[in-house]
């Protein structure tokens, strides 16, 4: 039996409170405890010495369990509400498809949907399992050669970019000619290491709303302008790696990702392209708003540093737990989703938990304690199902278990009723040793040649489970109103501070800006017209300014992290219909970049 760091800490504390009140009440009544041989330290007696520390193994066993039950009100309270801020962040990574070529003949491209199955046979003798987060759309295109070159090379220059560079990306056709092949954008991977990612990052959009084609052997360009032409990936409801509920905003999950998996918003895409008269071969010109001659020794820009065809994937599957077993009474059941594979299985979330009664084929789904339709099933159902996590002790990451109860609280046992669940499970710390390079295959066949790991999967996450961390996370439920009400520039720092950090959890990324680099909070009431047409008219909304320190800017991932507060603070504007994000350096009134509006 595994006995944990915190176990052991309650047992030193129980038994030096016994040894030192026995050496007290050896003091205080010597005739009836002198023979007993009590001191501060130890017994001379070994059996009393014996007795002593079974004791205090007891009642430390018993005072912990006590004390573990201070969090489970804030605990599923935070389950119901915001679930995915209670529940461990499972193993991310990126992966790239390579399209199959015999199968790129279509001119519509090759589809692999958001959820798509993947695994890998482990060494273990269990499959590692991931799925697919982005939807993606393969064409036979290679990215044949990137780099950064003068903008001056090209003679149309000035009529798109105003800036000395360009990066160059050159996509070659691997069947038919690109002119008859139907895309429309395609999306990119930035591969690179936290600087040279972050940096390119910048340069895509910190004032970037153009780019052109082109066509070399014509010596033909188009100039593409327009919002949204070089878009953000990784911030839509359908882009997210980590579950979603109806109840919760997708900021928070956004945040959550940011720490765990940076390089999950490293994507960009290109929107309106047309290709029409290009052969087999075609240039994208982005203009590079902040690079200079200065960056040339220290930014090593490869064909490598710009891939096709990748994704998230998130250490994910589903599976039916083994029926629970009622033989043995008990307050809580272990809930298994394997018990031959426990050791690599965790389950992660319970999804729907279902009753089958002997004899009969009919399947009902039970409800949990602590949910919104009590009303609905009191009378179809006598019981609840109650859930709790923790810590694992014979295997990493955590146990979970399952309770019934009625109206009241009260236990309840199933007596002639099978009872499983519908979960979804981790692999636990598997996953995590995979290595980059690392081949998966699809459960079912994919129009693909191979998959594989560009990143390592990070480690898992888990909640720390302390009523500390909960009581920091519900206080979560008060931010919109003090980051909106909030006219004391310290206050609000602060609020925004504890706001995002607490979802760092464990994670410590030294070169990553967080919510400590944060100077400056504001928050103002503004009215804009939103939109071109005539009809709109105009809107109250609410202008957020935010400074960060000089220390953030030479880490060059300001823009990635103000992206992803630009969704964050959106969730939290329910009184406005739209929000503005302004990102200032410490020491420049000058705005340095203005996010688009984000409608509520």
């Amino acid at each position: 039996m595994k006995i944990d760091k915190e176990q052991l800490a309650y047992y030193e504390r129980e038994l030096q409170y016994l040894r030192k009140s026995g050496a007290e009440f050896a003091r205080q009544h010597p005739k009836v405890a002198s023979s007993l041989g009590l001191t501060p330290t130890s017994s001379s007696d070994p059996q009393v010495e014996r007795l002593i520390e079974s004791f205090a193994f007891l009642t430390s066993t018993l005072q912990r369990k006590y004390d573990d039950q201070f969090p489970t009100f804030s605990q599923t309270m935070l389950g119901v509400l915001y679930p995915q801020l209670v529940a461990p962040i499972p193993p991310m990574s990126i992966a790239q498809f390579d399209i199959d070529p015999s199968k790129g003949k279509s001119t519509t491209g090759q589809t692999i949907a958001r959820g798509s199955n993947l695994y890998v046979q482990t060494d273990k003798g269990v499959p590692c399992r991931f799925q697919s987060c982005y939807d993606l759309t393969l064409w036979p295109l290679s990215v044949a050669d990137v780099r950064i070159t003068p903008a001056a090379n090209y003679d149309f220059r000035d009529s798109f970019c105003p800036y000395p560079y360009v990066l160059r990306i050159r996509l070659k056709t691997q069947a038919k000619k690109l002119q008859e092949y139907d895309i429309r954008s395609l999306c990119f991977y930035i591969d690179a290491d936290h600087f040279i990612a972050n940096w390119m990052f910048e340069c895509l959009f910190l004032e970037n709303n153009t780019y052109a084609t082109y066509n070399p052997a014509q010596e033909s360009h188009r100039i593409m302008r327009g919002e949204e032409i070089v878009e953000r990936v990784g911030f839509k409801e359908e882009e997210m790696v980590l579950p979603t509920y109806p109840q919760a905003p997708s900021s928070f999950n956004l945040i959550q990702e940011y720490f765990a998996l940076p390089q999950k918003f490293m994507f960009f895409r290109l929107n309106q392209l047309d290709f029409s008269g290009c052969d087999d071969e075609v240039d994208l010109l982005i203009p590079m708003t902040s690079y200079d001659d200065s960056l040339k020794k220290n930014l090593q820009i490869t064909t490598d540093s710009i891939k096709l065809g990748c994704t998230p994937v998130v250490n994910f599957f589903t599976h039916l737990t083994d029926p629970i077993d009622f033989n043995k009474r008990a307050l809580f059941y272990p809930l298994t989703a394997d018990v031959q594979k426990q050791r690599y299985m965790e389950i992660h979330t319970v999804e729907e938990v279902h009753q089958t009664i002997r004899g009969s084929k009919d399947v009902k789904k039970l409800s949990p304690y602590f949910s919104y339709d009590h009303g609905d099933v009191t009378n179809q159902q006598n019981y609840f199902y109650h859930l709790q996590q923790n810590p694992a002790i014979d295997s990493p990451g955590t146990k979970t278990e399952i309770s019934f109860v009625d109206l009241g609280f009260n236990k309840q046992t199933p007596k002639h009723e099978t009872i499983y669940a519908k979960v979804k499970c981790t692999n636990r710390d598997l996953a995590h040793s995979l290595r980059p390079g690392t081949r998966l295959y699809g459960e079912k066949p994919l129009p693909v040649s191979q998959v594989s790991l560009i990143t390592q999967p990070t480690a898992s996450i888990y909640n720390p489970g302390s009523g500390n961390y909960h009581w920091q996370l519900i206080s979560q439920l008060t931010t919109d109103y003090v980051i909106l009400g909030a006219k004391d520039n310290d206050v609000a720092v602060k609020v925004v501070k504890e706001s995002i950090n607490v979802f760092k959890r464990q994670v410590s990324h030294a070169m990553m800006t967080d919510g400590s680099d944060i100077m400056r909070f504001s928050t103002h009431d503004i009215v804009r017209r939103i939109g071109r047409d005539a009809w709109r008219g105009f809107l109250n909304g609410a202008a957020y300014h935010i400074t960060f320190s000089e220390a953030s800017y030479a880490k060059k991932d300001v823009m990635g992290f103000s992206a992803v507060l630009d969704h964050y603070f959106k969730n939290f504007s329910y009184t406005v219909s739209f929000t503005e994000l302004s990102v200032f350096k410490p020491d420049e009134e000058k705005v340095w970049k203005v996010w688009p509006v984000q409608k509520i």
